[in-house]
């Protein structure tokens, strides 16, 4: 049986997990900067071949210089997005895993994370809830929401996940202690 609280303690203690800002997610003791671009998955073949040119083009940049291309999940099922890195030359994408997007947006993170297996690059310690009727769901701080968090942690670690997790903050009124207690939160998994 695999225990689902070692990934974060053994993350913890070398310092994997860090406390940053959702937009700009600076890497310690480096200048470079991680970077948000939307990409809408369209459905017609022409703009999919356009897109899928596009994606390997920038896949290519992003490895000669060293750095990663990821698309986040959320919006989505996490199965479009899996067919879509599938499509691409091997490399050239990965997936951004935001549970908190996925449940505010219906989507199961366990779904996920079974569609995408070791194409996972990243991971958002966000959490959400999920909308009833015509309610939109939301983010929600860390451990508040309905995220699953040990199981998560658990199927990452059986596909030896050995990424970042980023700590990603609600619009609350208080950012450092919304951190600060994700930050508690995973070290307690």
């Amino acid at each position: 049986m695999i225990s689902s609280s070692a990934p974060v303690r053994d993350l913890a203690r070398t310092g994997s997990i860090r406390c940053l800002p959702s937009s700009v997610c600076a890497k310690p003791n480096s200048t470079s900067r991680w970077r948000t671009i939307s990409i809408v998955l369209v459905q017609q073949s022409n703009a999919s071949a356009i897109c899928a040119s596009v994606l390997t083009d920038l896949g290519r940049d992003s490895q000669r210089i060293g750095t990663l291309l990821c698309a986040q999940t959320g919006a989505q099922p996490a199965a479009s997005l899996a067919r879509l890195i599938a499509a691409l030359p091997t490399g050239t994408l990965g997936a951004d895993l935001c549970p908190g997007l996925l449940l505010a947006n219906g989507h199961s993170p366990a779904a996920a994370i079974e569609a995408l297996g070791t194409e996972i690059y990243t991971v958002h310690a966000q959490d959400g809830v999920q909308g009833f009727g015509q309610s939109r769901g939301h983010l929600c701080e860390l451990g508040d929401g309905a995220a699953d968090w040990p199981a998560l942690l658990g199927m990452l670690q059986e596909r030896d996940y050995r990424g970042d997790f980023f700590l990603d903050q609600t619009p609350s009124g208080d950012p450092e202690w919304e951190l600060e207690k994700g930050l508690k939160y995973l070290r307690g998994l």
